[in-house]
């Protein structure tokens, strides 16, 4: 890690902490809200697909689970989403524990498709799903305050989750379990060889990984106050979190927190300049040629920059 680069981290937590108090405009709160969001799905993502290698396609599905949850304990039990939403994550990685060991077998494209498929059968499922409002979805009563409080309200909650996660993915890094999964992601053969519990540790992440989108989506279904198969299960989502992920930096934990901040909003910022037939057109080629350049994502390629930069300090150094 960069040499000031934790004092630098507290200052944006609490400036970002404070920011409401400073009165903003509504359109700032809920940009924030989103992002921290995406924040919170990238990281959850990376826990297993940046670590492992293992990539998911389908970890939209945990994301719906835990918006169906919620939605379904509030409008007929009259329960908080803000109470069910680790409710929905539990579910979410018990349905992550009950695929994941056969599926966690499967290497390369052959898991990538089976969580895909997975995806689209949990779609299927909720169109034809009468307590899950079937195609016409959950419509969800409000908070009862004023917009801008309501709004203020998820920026807290996102801002929660989001440090939540990232607590964890910088935690698990340091520990034991992080550095069996890195030995994973490099050679899962070896790795058992070595004494690595492998099938226990996919495992372990993959369940960890399911159970944050689901709070997530607990959330996110009573923020829009309406879901429905087409917003709770879109595979666009599982996209984004990849594609964040991979353009932060995989495999390290602020690569997310990165990744999404361009991505998301480099993607709001063309959605004002571009017409939206052509948004996701130059959004993906902007996306592919930044790849090409820093196959690593941004923090691989800061971190060289930054080796190659002590480098030659330690050479003048010497000389």
């Amino acid at each position: 890690m960069w040499r000031g680069a934790q004092p630098a981290a507290a200052l944006a937590v609490g400036f970002l902490f404070l920011l409401p108090f400073f009165g903003p405009q509504i359109y700032f709160i809920h940009l924030l809200a989103g992002l921290f969001m995406q924040v919170a799905l990238a990281q959850s993502w990376n826990l297993l697909g940046g670590y492992t290698r293992y990539l998911s396609l389908g970890h939209v599905t945990f994301f719906g689970i835990g918006a169906y949850t919620s939605a379904i304990c509030l409008n007929d039990y009259g329960i908080s989403p803000f109470l069910t939403a680790p409710l929905g994550g539990v579910i979410a990685a018990l349905l992550a524990l009950i695929i994941g060991y056969p599926s966690l077998r499967l290497r390369g494209p052959y898991f990538s498709v089976t969580t895909l498929s997975i995806a689209f059968l949990a779609q299927v499922a909720a169109f034809n799903s009468t307590p899950m409002g079937g195609g016409y979805g959950i419509q969800l009563p409000s908070l009862p305050l004023p917009i801008w409080q309501t709004e203020v309200v998820f920026y807290f909650v996102f801002l929660a989750l989001a440090g939540i996660v990232v607590w964890w993915a910088r935690k698990m890094e340091r520990s034991r379990a992080g550095l069996a999964l890195l030995a994973i992601r490099n050679d899962e053969d070896v790795a058992e060889v070595f004494g690595v519990d492998v099938v226990r540790a996919k495992l372990k992440a993959f369940v960890v990984s399911a159970f944050f989108p689901g709070v997530v989506g607990g959330i996110f279904a009573y923020q829009i106050s309406y879901i429905d198969p087409h917003s709770a299960f879109d595979i666009g989502l599982s996209i984004d979190m990849l594609l964040m992920t991979m353009f932060g930096g995989a495999g390290r934990w602020a690569g997310p927190i990165v990744g999404a901040a361009v991505v998301y909003l480099l993607s709001q910022t063309l959605s004002f300049i571009i017409p939206s037939e052509l948004n996701r057109v130059v959004f993906g080629i902007v996306l592919v040629l930044v790849v090409f350049a820093m196959p690593h994502g941004i923090m691989g390629f800061a971190d060289t920059l930054w080796t190659k930069r002590a480098a030659r300090l330690n050479g003048r150094m010497a000389l």
